[in-house]
């Protein structure tokens, strides 16, 4: 919320067939793809077989998403 310069942001989390959903998104001003910060839990969400996705445009907002499959 302080970097983003947020109002508000939404987390959702939930479990289907598919696996496990995370989603965070906020009204902040956005960032661009390239910032970093994410690279670690990107690493790790990789190595346990899910994908990660950040959409973001500056003055825009984010979400960020994450699947985990189903073991």
């Amino acid at each position: 919320m302080k970097r983003s310069r947020a109002q508000s942001a939404r987390v959702e989390l939930w479990r289907d067939a598919a696996g496990v959903h995370l989603v965070v998104a906020d009204d902040g001003q956005g960032m661009s793809a390239d910032s970093g910060g994410l690279a670690g839990i990107e690493e790790r969400v990789r190595l346990l077989g899910g994908r990660c996705e950040l959409n973001s445009r500056p003055g825009q907002g984010t979400t960020w998403s994450v699947l985990l499959p189903s073991l």
